[in-house]
């Protein structure tokens, strides 16, 4: 997602030069958009994916704090040093990035032989839906842990 009116679109360019009409009522609608985020701070749309809009969202925030953040939280912290804060925010950056769903999707080594055999095959269906919930449940307890430490450092990200 991009909070850049120009340039999120859902669909590719080439698309737009032979439906200029979508091209149009896309526009009109991230420009509703971005006239939501100025005024409220965010969309429907990000209402509407609130975990996405998180996951896009919060660790560039994390990174930008850590690249160009002054403040640190102090010696009586775990954090004594700029150089351990800075690395504890491009860590959780890291590892929240890392939480989006298409990341784990395209961990899963069935997941060509899947889609290519059109559904049919009933053992590679079992294998596939077996290792996305595997991949999906270390993911969610990924998010879990790094939600619980950021929690923990919740009311240190300040600048």
């Amino acid at each position: 997602m991009s909070m850049n009116v120009l340039w999120d679109f859902p669909y590719p360019t080439k698309y737009y030069l032979t439906h200029p009409l979508k091209f149009f009522k896309h526009l009109r609608i991230n420009i509703r958009d971005a006239r939501m985020r100025m005024r409220k701070g965010y969309c429907l749309s990000d209402v509407w994916n609130m975990d996405l809009w998180f996951l896009d969202v919060f660790p560039p925030m994390l990174r930008d704090l850590a690249e160009k953040g002054q403040a640190y939280p102090g010696p009586e912290t775990d954090f004594d040093t700029p150089e351990k804060w800075h690395d504890w925010l491009n860590s959780v950056a890291d590892r929240l990035e890392e939480c989006k769903e298409d990341n784990y999707e395209k961990k899963n080594e069935y997941y060509k032989d899947f889609y290519s055999s059109n559904f049919k095959d009933k053992e590679l269906t079992k294998k596939y839906i077996q290792r996305d919930q595997e991949l999906a449940e270390e993911a969610h307890q990924k998010l879990k842990d790094t939600m619980a430490e950021i929690a923990q450092n919740f009311y240190m990200l300040w600048d």
